[in-house]
């Protein structure tokens, strides 16, 4: 009885206590979150109040001359060191990328000074703070380059922030503009100087300089009408070249080289254009055969090409075309080389050229349908990349493919072939073939060519063959400008009476049906130009 009494006292204790044990704890997460809110709170009360002070303190700082809107007066290089130091800690590019012009402009122009006390690199003599001042510099510019990226060039403001960040990574990654160095004292520091710039540089390029660079070239000449002007032009070239330079042309720089600056549409023919001073740079470096040498691996121009993809592996392949054009004597030392690596290039393009309209190709001015989607950035620019691609097939390149064909002298007649015949046997082209082979087996050579020339004029012609077979809406020009070459298909005609071999060539197509040999190459190129040349000639009679 007594216990029945008790049971609902001690029930009834318990939710009092349990009651009580949450409200002390609710009480407690709500008093943790008070603090929490007001440490939020007064932390963005802080940090607004330093970010305003330290603004108010730069504008301050680096407000102009009386009468100028722009000249700042010299200030001391470690005063700028300490303000510099704060603007990068608290810097958001919404509130301060006109500060950050205001402050590039002002260290270019503290580095046309020869005063120590106000020339901002000098920072990097003074052993305390060399390495922050070193790694300040390094973050400046990389925020530079970061602007570059988002900065649009046909627009007239952007235009001028884009040539001032330009001007500020060209100052402090060469001691040649540098005043300070002109002083007879600090000749012996020149050396370590010029290696803090090309620690500069390398820090650049791992960050992803290549990259920022690309990207500006890319919005300003992949156009139908570049908006770069000669100094932003120049000035990025200059950017790009300077670490290749000082790692003495590398491969890893010059694989970097390649894939963003040489992936560019039609950048060489825009500098032929309009900084002819760049690409003397290239030919002095000798940047076009370096460029070679390392595509020539295979492993390199599967890497390139699967970076790239295949509408921007076109764009580097009409560039190196125009260099060979450009770099003639290049072009005659390094034949083969050149040759593989164009054809590795047209062959990896050729693998996303489809015959056939589907659901998932897309239309190529210059490749047909093609497996992947084209940057729309491309199609204003494909008509100067077309024109690139077209010098392959010019005069001047023809001449020094086939150099060493068109230097055999050739027989004004051909006995075998322009003999007696009836109208029904000139008629007939298996006759016609099968009577030049047969000549080559009974004929003796008392001047046997060299091997080397067999191989480099089979390597040519394949090489023709698989830019008529990949770049499929080209291949009309192809065929005029190969055809229209006077003594070249004489010569070729010569070539196969006199190194093709019927029997052995049936030998290697009874083992191996592709018309990828050798011999093929050369036969096939013949026949596609004096198939056009009749169906031409028939036209317009």
């Amino acid at each position: 009885m007594f216990a029945v009494k008790a049971e609902p006292k001690k029930t009834e204790f318990l939710e009092q206590a349990k009651s009580a044990r949450l409200e002390r704890a609710n009480e407690k997460k709500r008093e943790e979150a008070c603090i929490e809110i007001q440490a939020y709170v007064r932390s963005f009360i802080v940090r607004r109040r330093l970010q305003k002070q330290v603004r108010e303190e730069f504008d301050l700082f680096f407000q102009p001359c009386n009468g100028s809107e722009t000249i700042v007066p010299p200030k001391p290089a470690i005063d700028v060191y300490k303000l510099v130091r704060k603007l990068l800690f608290l810097y958001s590019d919404r509130s301060d990328r006109e500060r950050l012009e205001v402050l590039c402009r002002y260290l270019v122009a503290s580095m046309d000074t020869d005063s120590t006390r106000d020339c901002y690199i000098s920072l990097a003599l003074n052993k305390d703070l060399m390495l922050d001042c070193i790694q300040q510099i390094k973050d400046l510019l990389w925020l530079c380059c970061l602007q570059l990226k988002t900065l649009k060039p046909d627009n007239p403001n952007d235009a001028k922030s884009i040539n001032l960040h330009l001007h500020i990574l060209v100052t402090f990654t060469s001691t040649s503009t540098w005043k300070m160095l002109k002083n007879k004292s600090m000749e012996p520091l020149r050396a370590s100087l010029n290696q803090l710039c090309n620690n500069i540089m390398g820090h650049l390029h791992q960050s992803g300089m290549y990259s920022a660079l690309q990207e500006l070239l890319s919005k300003g000449l992949a156009r139908a009408k570049p908006c770069l002007k000669h100094a932003t032009l120049s000035a990025v070239i200059t950017l790009a070249l300077r670490p290749l330079v000082a790692a003495n042309f590398s491969e890893n720089l010059i694989n970097l080289f390649v894939l963003h600056i040489l992936s560019v549409p039609a950048v060489v023919q825009h500098l032929s254009v309009m900084a002819p001073e760049c690409l003397a740079v290239f030919m002095s470096n000798g940047l076009f055969k370096k460029c070679l040498e390392m595509l020539i691996s295979e492993q390199s121009t599967r890497i390139v090409f699967y970076s790239l993809e295949g509408n921007y592996a076109l764009c580097l392949l009409g560039n190196i075309i125009q260099l060979a054009d450009i770099e003639k004597e290049q072009l005659s030392t390094g034949l083969v080389e050149f040759t593989v690596v164009v054809s590795r290039l047209l062959e990896r393009c050729q693998k996303y050229v489809v015959n056939k309209k589907s659901n998932l190709t897309h239309w190529h001015p210059v490749l047909g349908w093609f497996s992947q989607k084209t940057d729309v950035r491309l199609h204003d620019a494909m008509t100067h990349v077309v024109e690139q691609l077209s010098l392959l097939w010019s005069n001047n390149i023809i001449k020094i493919l086939f150099a060493e064909l068109l230097a055999v002298e050739t027989p004004h007649e051909y006995p075998t072939l322009l003999g007696a015949q009836t109208p029904q046997q000139a008629n007939r082209p298996k006759d016609l073939l099968k009577k030049a082979f047969s000549s080559r087996q009974n004929a003796h050579k008392s001047n046997k060519q060299e091997q080397n020339e067999s191989v480099i004029v089979t390597l040519v012609c394949a090489l023709y063959q698989t830019a008529l077979s990949t770049l499929t809406q080209l291949r009309m020009n192809i065929l005029t400008g190969i055809s229209q070459h006077e003594a070249l298909l004489s010569k070729l005609w010569h070539y196969i009476h006199t190194h093709v071999r019927l029997k052995s060539l049936l030998e290697q197509l009874s083992n191996n049906s592709s018309s990828s040999l050798p011999d093929c190459q050369v036969l096939i190129l013949f026949c596609d130009c004096a198939s056009y040349l009749i169906t031409y000639a028939s036209l317009t009679l």
